[in-house]
């Protein structure tokens, strides 16, 4: 049985698809408003039901409209905002790079070693596919499961997947996916000071100050190589490890203080801006599933 964390038609769950393949389920209705750019450090598939979007994925923007299966890789910067005042109908899977790397050891793949991403383009417009991730999804959140959310008939995940990672392998090979560009040693210097000290309060003096440039110099590199603002990357690491925080148990007044935000309304604020969801509904998704990370 779905379990509904916020009242406005968007929710959480976690589901479990045998083998140690675990996944979030997430489900937003009635979006009106637009998502900043920020990454994951998981694969998201998603299913637009309905509304049009304006989209941009690493620097390159495109049109996501309803009947579309959205794919975007760990890492990838990318953002949206409606494009016709359409609300959003959004279903989508996530799942942690292992997980996926499991999935495909399933169905006989191996990537080690391969630097192309797993997606080769954001947007697939496959209307057998489409109905498929949907009834996916539908079943996952319909299934009752046990108390762990385990999901009885995981036939229809494991189908959609397998035509899904067969199909992005059929267009890596017709693009000829080269490897990824090497990132300038200033861009790289000023994303491991992030990454090491996002937990701590830094700023973009800070930032521009290790790259050795000034502050609209290193704006424009950064997101010239990385498709994100250096401060959009700041908060989206926060993020991420928000939601591992928030999973285990912790409070958003706790995680908001641990992790360098002014205050819990402006660690709200950003969660909700990235994830759809507000980190106590995040946190009561975990909560109610009796699982942690």
């Amino acid at each position: 049985m779905q379990q509904d964390i916020e009242s406005d038609a968007r929710s959480v769950l976690l589901r479990d698809y045998g083998s140690g393949v675990a996944v979030e389920l997430c489900t937003l209705f009635g979006v009106i408003e637009p998502f900043p750019s920020h990454f994951h450090d998981y694969y998201m598939v998603g299913i637009v039901a309905g509304g049009n979007r304006r989209l941009t994925v690493c620097g390159r923007d495109y049109d996501l409209r309803s009947g579309d299966l959205l794919v975007i890789n760990p890492g990838d910067p990318h953002s949206c905002e409606s494009a016709d005042g359409t609300k959003l109908e959004y279903r989508s899977f996530s799942i942690p790079s292992s997980v996926m790397d499991a999935l495909l050891a399933d169905f006989g793949v191996s990537r080690e070693g391969v630097q192309v991403p797993l997606f080769p383009e954001p947007i697939v417009r496959d209307a057998g596919l489409f109905a498929l991730a949907l009834d996916c999804h539908v079943r996952g959140c319909e299934e009752a499961g046990d108390v762990d959310g385990v999901v009885e008939d995981a036939e229809p995940f494991y189908l959609f997947f397998e035509r899904l990672l067969s199909a992005s392998s059929a267009r890596r090979r017709e693009l000829g996916m080269p490897d990824a560009l090497p990132e300038s040693e200033s861009v790289a210097s000023v994303c491991r000071y992030i990454e090491q000290g996002f937990r701590s309060k830094m700023t973009l003096d800070d930032m521009a100050q290790v790259g050795r440039m000034g502050r609209y110099t290193l704006i424009r590199a950064f997101a010239r190589e990385k498709g994100i603002t250096p401060y959009r990357y700041l908060l989206t690491l926060r993020v991420i490890e928000a939601r591992s925080l928030l999973a285990g148990g912790e409070s958003p007044v706790e995680v908001a203080d641990k992790l360098g935000f002014a205050d819990q309304a402006h660690f709200g604020r950003v969660f909700k801006d990235i994830t759809g969801v507000s980190p106590g509904a995040y946190r009561a998704s975990y909560a109610l599933s009796g699982k942690k990370r």
